[in-house]
């Protein structure tokens, strides 16, 4: 069992606090790509770049979710959206309709 640190709880002061948010970081980052974001935004309310943090773990668990139910290996989420590119084409073309999908 790999250890990440040693959290603080109640963590009243702010270095406790970003002590705390650096624990789940380390984790994350043995997991997850992350960039441009770090313990103080988080805990300065930086929407912006929470926002990026929670679309990256969605990106993330979409692909292993995919991955599971699939049973293929898809490496990344650009790799998963063109997979589900070339679907949605492959389902959608015949001669009738004559429709194209260019981009979701």
């Amino acid at each position: 069992v790999q250890t990440y640190g040693r959290m603080k709880f109640p963590a009243d002061m702010r270095i406790q606090q970003i002590a705390n948010l650096s624990v789940v970081f380390s984790f994350m980052k043995q997991h997850v790509k992350l960039v441009s974001i770090g313990p103080q935004d988080i805990l300065e309310g930086d929407e912006k770049r929470i926002l990026g943090l929670i679309w990256t773990l969605i990106e993330h668990f979409a692909v292993i979710m995919i991955n599971a139910h699939l049973q293929t290996d898809i490496r990344s989420y650009a790799e998963l959206k063109e997979t589900l590119l070339l679907w949605a084409r492959h389902k959608v073309s015949n001669d009738r309709y004559r429709l194209e999908v260019q981009n979701f």
